[in-house]
């Protein structure tokens, strides 16, 4: 295998989700299923170096011309509902301000004092690892200029990362003002507006039109952008030690890593999380694959492959890969002036710099 170095299994789960320690005394759970966590090989997996074109190979000047995107893989530390709690509880504690490190370490303490001196280690480590998954999730939101979303997820790296060519065209903007805004005011400002509409019309009853214009809102859109990397992988090259194996293992990682794994009755470990930045076209801080699809073109043969057991799967002279990723932020333009908008290259590497 090029990618994956071996599947960990993990018999236990952790109960806070974030120590690393699973002695069975410290309340973690026995998985009925146990994990089977990817440990990566190397520290990044180029595609651009992969055996996605015909030809010769081309130079690393050549190659550095083509448009690419930076991928980082995150695991969620937190499921979303407490993450948000922790996100929206530490706001208020600091007087509306964004959230810090500091505050949510004051926030945890309070609760510290609350507990049963039975539970006081484990919730100890909760309270260091969620302090260190904030400080990680501060570098990527302070790249972004978004620190006001700090605490919102929770995430750790997997370390695995992704360039990938990107050859689509750049996306766009979409805005949107409507009639009325959000809020228990602006229905009471609405309401007014009403009745005077109301008055207006029996005041000018014979007018042949009556119309007001009123203020238009804007209406924030939830839903982030949508980026895609569509490319080709040929299976009938071997380039730098790439071929149809290592074709093949980039794919299955890519989908096992964004599939639910069920460890008990109730356990069950969502998708991936992603980093994704495109230079001059786009800076999402977390992102998922939102669709992933591969066409096979050509003729389709039984070919061996281990991923990390070796078996045989129907392998094509070639995959069309589309993967299209959708930010869980909106799309702010304060990703636009920070430097995750701006990476470059360095000395014919690729080189992802979170801080």
């Amino acid at each position: 295998m090029k990618f994956i170095d071996q599947l960990k299994s993990v018999d236990r789960t952790n109960f806070n989700t974030f120590t690393n320690n699973s002695n069975s005394n410290d309340g973690s759970l026995e998985n009925d299923d146990p994990l089977q966590v990817p440990i990566p090989s190397t520290p990044v997996i180029d595609v651009l170096q992969m055996p996605w074109y015909a030809g010769n190979t081309a130079s690393k000047s050549r190659l550095n011309k083509i448009p690419r995107g930076y991928i980082i893989e995150r695991n969620q530390k937190l499921n979303s509902l407490l993450s948000g709690a922790i996100y929206y509880l530490g706001t208020v504690i600091n007087n509306t301000k964004k959230v810090t490190p500091d505050g949510v370490k004051s926030l945890l303490g309070t609760i510290s004092d609350k507990i049963p001196k039975s539970a006081t280690s484990v919730f100890t480590d909760i309270q260091s690892s969620i302090l260190g998954a904030l400080e990680s999730d501060k570098n990527l939101l302070e790249r972004n200029n978004l620190t006001s979303l700090l605490g919102l997820y929770l995430t750790e790296e997997t370390g695995f990362k992704y360039a990938l060519p990107y050859l689509n065209s750049s996306i766009g903007v979409n805005s949107n003002w409507g009639d009325e805004g959000d809020g228990v005011l602006s229905g009471i400002v609405n309401k007014g507006m009403s009745i005077i509409d109301e008055i207006s019309k029996v005041v000018n009853i014979t007018q042949p039109g009556v119309y007001i214009q009123k203020p238009k809102y804007f209406n924030f859109d939830n839903q982030g952008k949508s980026v895609s990397f569509n490319f080709p992988l040929l299976n009938t090259i071997n380039r730098s030690g790439f071929n149809y194996k290592s074709n093949y293992e980039l794919l299955w990682l890519l989908a096992y890593q964004n599939k639910p794994f069920k460890t008990s009755f109730a356990r069950t470990t969502p998708g991936k999380i992603y980093t994704v930045e495109i230079p001059g076209v786009v800076s999402m801080p977390y992102a998922y694959i939102s669709e992933m699809s591969v066409d096979f073109r050509g003729t389709i043969r039984q070919l061996a492959v281990d991923t990390p057991t070796e078996y045989q799967a129907p392998i094509p002279e070639a995959y069309v890969v589309n993967i299209t990723f959708t930010s869980l932020l909106t799309d702010f333009g304060n990703t636009m002036t920070g430097s995750g908008f701006t990476t470059t290259l360095e000395e014919n590497k690729v080189r992802f710099k979170l801080k």
